[in-house]
């Protein structure tokens, strides 16, 4: 019995669970997210259906556009319908595992830098947190980079405290990484050379370990990401580096495009990372502090965590184009701080004041989060501010009420815990198990999604429309939705023509009329 309860207490067999359960519990019951999700899918199908391991675009719906990204996770996408037939679920499992092994993995590089309580805290946000959910429940790039992300930088930090052959390792993830997407695998061997600069700098000593480290660690990524550049290069030349470093960094880096922008500016990634992590801000900034002050690490790893953070947080920060899914490639050092902060929160008896505080600001992120009005106030303000006009008083009034509402919050829960004879101990706890109840809540609800469009309703359709016929005609209010899954379907029509789009109105609505033909 003492085994079987040992077992429901070790944070693998939690983490393994919930991750499971989260990441693959209705997986194909709903249909393909419109833009990305059906475009990395219908390459899949043409690495399934054609060959086309080496280059999609020729076929593939969005083209060069969004062929340009490197495609191991096509081939993993394509091996998985392979095995699971064409569907929903084929198309997202392989998303699915990464983003468990991403649990997994960021535990265990916390549990080998900190101890088993900060890892499990740490590894227990992320497995909750419903936007990390979202995105490892879609059939796209973002999760599986994140992972070889991750794990490119667990064994750089082993490489760092322990044996210099990690850093071979470091490298073979780096190269999964160049292989999965544009550009951002860049970001962990930017980390390691900043970080080697700075020890430069501030020892003024160069450590050979770490040069050689950085330097295995960059060959090896490139020789395994090097043979697809070359082939893709070879057969559509300066086309394809024209699409991937002018539009997609360039481009993107310099301006705002497919109108990715936002009036906050440089303040959006906070505004995102409040949203994302709305309950555990305090303890975000919390775990910061405690990073910072106390004598928890040694000084090198507290500048590789600082650099894993602000590296991909100051880079996005200036980048003109703002997108939400940019958040992946530093949330998870904000969750390591989040945490941390939980962790230093349980240990330490926390006074009336400070706990308000915690309090107040969980609260006012949830509320924040929740409340999508109170964005366009304030967004409205910025707006106002970057064309040099005065903000319109109702935006002002509104923000300036929810900023007094909290501050009144705030004075008359410390004056409750302090005139009151309460546990404030106990009181921590059950606050933080409330919290960590309401981020589980949020997260199954973003698991209860109703969507019509999925592929074998979509094919039975297509099935009875396309008997001795040489067109279909679908007609849809979302244009893009209509389109794209229609173009995906293709694959199950046999006919080979062009998209073609009329608008028409029915019954006094305007639609959209989307004719597909040979």
């Amino acid at each position: 019995m003492d085994k079987v309860y040992s077992i429901f207490r070790n944070p693998y067999f939690i983490l393994i669970s919930l991750s499971l359960f989260f990441y693959l519990f209705r997986l194909g019951s709903y249909g393909f997210v419109e833009w990305d999700e059906s475009f990395y899918s219908s390459r899949a199908l043409m690495v399934t259906q054609y060959g086309d391991f080496v280059d999609q675009s020729e076929k593939a719906l969005g083209g060069l556009w969004t062929g340009s990204h490197p495609p191991l996770v096509i081939w993993l996408m394509s091996a998985s319908i392979k095995l699971f037939g064409v569907s929903e679920f084929g198309f997202r499992f392989p998303i699915a595992i990464t983003g468990i092994i991403l649990v997994i993995f960021f535990y265990r590089l916390v549990l080998f830098l900190f101890n088993k309580k900060i890892a499990f805290y740490s590894a227990l946000i992320l497995c909750l947190n419903a936007y990390v959910t979202q995105y490892s429940r879609m059939a796209q790039l973002d999760i599986p980079v994140l992972m070889f992300l991750l794990l490119s930088f667990y064994f750089l930090v082993k490489g760092i405290q322990k044996k210099f052959y990690n850093f071979f390792i470091s490298g073979l993830f780096l190269g999964l990484a160049l292989l999965s997407k544009i550009i951002v695998g860049f970001f962990i061997p930017i980390i390691f050379f900043l970080f080697i600069l700075y020890l430069l700098i501030t020892e003024k000593k160069i450590n050979r370990k770490y040069i050689m480290g950085f330097l295995v660690q960059c060959l090896v990524g490139l020789l395994i990401a090097l043979p697809w550049f070359i082939l893709i290069t070879v057969k559509l030349g300066s086309a394809y580096w024209e699409q991937t470093i002018n539009y997609h960094v360039l481009g993107r880096m310099g301006t705002a495009l497919e109108n990715h922008s936002s009036p906050f500016g440089i303040f959006y990634w906070i505004q995102q990372t409040i949203i994302r992590l709305n309950l555990f801000i305090p303890f975000m900034i919390y775990g910061i502090y405690s990073l910072l002050k106390k004598n928890i690490a040694g000084k090198e790893i507290k500048v590789l965590l600082i650099l894993w953070f602000i590296v991909p947080f100051m880079v996005f920060t200036f980048t003109a184009t703002k997108f939400h899914t940019y958040i992946l490639n530093f949330i998870l050092p904000e969750i390591f701080f989040c945490g941390l902060g939980v962790f230093y929160m349980t240990e330490n008896l926390m006074r009336p004041s400070r706990i308000s505080l915690f309090i107040v600001l969980s609260s006012a992120s949830f509320v924040w989060a929740m409340t999508l009005p109170f964005h366009r106030n304030l967004e409205n303000i910025f707006r106002s501010i970057n064309d040099l006009n005065l903000p319109q008083l109702a935006d002002f009034i509104i923000i300036i009420s929810f900023l007094a509402g909290c501050v009144v919050f705030y004075l008359l829960l410390k004056k409750i815990l302090e005139k009151k004879k309460i546990n404030v101990f106990r009181f921590q706890k059950i606050y933080l198990v409330i919290i960590f109840v309401i981020y589980c809540v949020l997260n199954f609800n973003s698991l209860i999604r109703k969507n019509d469009f999925w592929i074998e309703k979509r094919k039975e359709v297509l099935n009875m429309n396309l008997e001795g016929k040489k067109s279909i005609i679908f007609v849809g209010e979302r244009t893009y939705v209509a389109e794209l899954n229609l173009q995906i379907l293709k694959y199950f029509t046999g006919l080979d023509g062009e998209i073609s789009l009329q608008k028409q109105e029915i019954n006094g609505n305007p639609n959209e009329i989307i004719i597909l033909s040979e």
